[in-house]
């Protein structure tokens, strides 16, 4: 059997890239029987594609040594039409060789092994109404107002901005490192309007052409320092994360959670005090995160209007009252998730869009509360009925999610090419 490091794996049934060699490219489809037999037969100098037909079950195998063709090749077999983004792009005939788009190749392949979109990455945004979702992502990312597709709080809606950027070193345009931020949750609105709050997050996820099925890289999970009752069932702060863990957005296994205390300059002026009210805070945060979703997660402090606060500015952060700097806390701890989750190609992409002095951000998919019934949520407002009870299960049958309804309120507000999509 020939070395799978001389071997590009294209799984259609996992949408996953598993080796990468340029001289080799195998499309499979389902066994690890016939990946080895694909990887023992044939020559190398030669190609050929037992599943012209997309239809066709069998694994299908391309074998090139002169890249020179690799494209006609590859619509033959239909990849292309699976794979638009990486494969033109990842696999251009001139530079099928280029170690650089090889290793690329490989960290979104590790990334797609623990649920990660592929070649896509997202942050979620999450919280309370009110506790700075939006001054956040403009504050870590150094957005301006008009930058962000932000939340009206009188249309509530789950929203997407799309930050675009280049990788010059691989010839690479047009990548996405998306910004999702959810409505507020547990607003004064009542049960109704969270629950088509949950409605219209829990829909973003099962419609998005990218990001549907898959864990968000990064969920960003916000709490005010002015939120003095946050402890106990019968807590807001709870509430949320119940809601969260009721999407089932949260990987327990690889831990995608960042949780953000803001407003951090609220906690006092004096360092000593500051340091301690924070420390005792974080603490409590990181057992009722533990309790309620099952993980470790880090926990930061991060003042949304540090000029109004009169930190101390350095270089592009701020100084906070225990010396950490902001927001290079908060990229350190993404940082540190995505490198021990190895999620190697969410680590890529934030750095690569974080380093992008002149950003271009576009509006992305966007999905109001309103335009689901009352029906369409029944199944998310009796789950917040039983969370206000102090009742935290949650059936996850429950969440399947009837389509009929749902399809039919949604599909007149999406644009015609998410319309074709679906």
């Amino acid at each position: 059997m020939k070395d799978d490091s001389k071997c590009l794996i294209v799984d259609e049934a996992k949408t996953s890239f598993n080796a990468v060699h340029a001289e080799t490219l195998v499309i499979k489809n389902t066994s690890e029987q016939s990946h080895e037999k694909c990887n023992s037969s044939g020559n190398l100098s030669t190609w050929e594609s037992k599943a012209s037909d997309p239809e066709n079950n069998e694994d299908t195998f391309i074998h090139v040594k002169n890249p020179s063709s690799i494209k006609d090749k590859l619509e033959k077999a239909h990849v292309i039409k699976s794979y638009p983004f990486l494969l033109e792009q990842l696999l251009k005939e001139e530079q099928m060789l280029d170690s650089d788009r090889q290793e690329l190749i490989l960290k979104i392949t590790e990334s797609q092994q623990i649920k990660r979109a592929t070649g896509y990455a997202s942050i979620l945004v999450f919280g309370l109404s009110g506790v700075g979702k939006s001054s956040t992502i403009k504050h870590f990312f150094n957005l301006k107002d008009e930058d962000l597709n932000s939340n009206d709080p009188e249309i509530p809606a789950i929203r997407e901005s799309i930050i675009m950027y280049n990788d010059p070193e691989v010839d690479l345009k047009g990548m996405k490192f998306a910004l999702v931020e959810s409505p507020g949750i547990m607003n004064l609105g009542g049960l109704i309007k969270d629950a088509l709050n949950l409605k219209a997050i829990e829909s973003f996820y099962e419609i998005h052409p990218e990001a549907g099925k898959c864990f968000p890289n990064l969920i960003f999970v916000l709490i005010s320092a002015d939120d003095k009752r946050f402890d106990g069932p019968s807590s807001s702060f709870v509430k949320s994360l119940n809601c969260l863990k009721m999407l089932n957005l949260v990987d327990t296994v690889h831990p995608n959670v960042v949780v953000i205390i803001t407003f951090a300059g609220h906690f006092a002026r004096r360092t000593d005090a500051w340091t301690s009210k924070f420390e005792n805070k974080r603490r409590v945060i990181q057992e009722i995160i533990s309790d309620h979703l099952k993980i470790q997660a880090e926990v930061i402090a991060l003042e949304n209007n540090p000029d109004d606060e009169g930190f101390e500015r350095n270089a592009n952060n701020t100084e906070l009252p225990n010396g950490e700097l902001q927001p290079e806390n908060l990229h350190n701890a993404c940082e540190k998730v995505l490198q021990e989750n190895n999620d190697r190609f969410g680590l890529y992409a934030l750095r690569a869009t974080r380093n992008v002095k002149s950003k271009e951000v576009l509006g992305g998919l966007s999905i109001k509360s309103e335009i689901f019934g009352p029906h369409e949520a029944q199944k998310h407002r009796d789950f917040l009925e039983k969370i206000a009870l102090g009742d935290c299960t949650f059936d996850k049958t429950d969440t399947e999610t009837s389509n009929s309804g749902f399809f039919s309120s949604l599909m007149k507000y999406l644009p015609q090419r998410l319309r074709q999509m679906i």
